[in-house]
């Protein structure tokens, strides 16, 4: 009896990886210094995939189960931060509509 981890099904796939490190990439290449000039805003869902912590898996299997995807009308938080402090955080009770949604 294992307990489960949960991961959306394309978070592993070669295109996201690739898209990950390019983004290294692009951003490492730069000047920025992010601890002192930048913001970051953010939007944070609810996990609407809850599943139960546990399962049953095979010896020697890594205890991860895909879900299918996490797109719903949900609870969203948006925060806007820096690397010193909160700038405003909202919630959102239906979500936010956007081209993704």
């Amino acid at each position: 009896f294992k307990k489960l981890t949960t991961q959306l099904a394309a978070r592993n796939s070669p295109t996201k990886i690739q898209d990950r490190k390019d983004w290294v990439i692009k951003w490492s290449a730069t000047d920025m210094n992010y601890l002192e000039n930048c913001i970051f805003i953010d939007e944070s869902r609810f996990n609407i995939n809850m599943r139960p912590p546990n399962g049953w898996l095979l010896k020697g299997k890594p205890a991860v189960t895909d879900i299918p995807t996490d797109r719903a009308v949900s609870h969203t938080v948006l925060s806007t931060i820096t690397a010193k402090f909160v700038v405003s955080m909202e919630l959102r009770k239906r979500g936010l509509k956007t081209d993704q949604n």
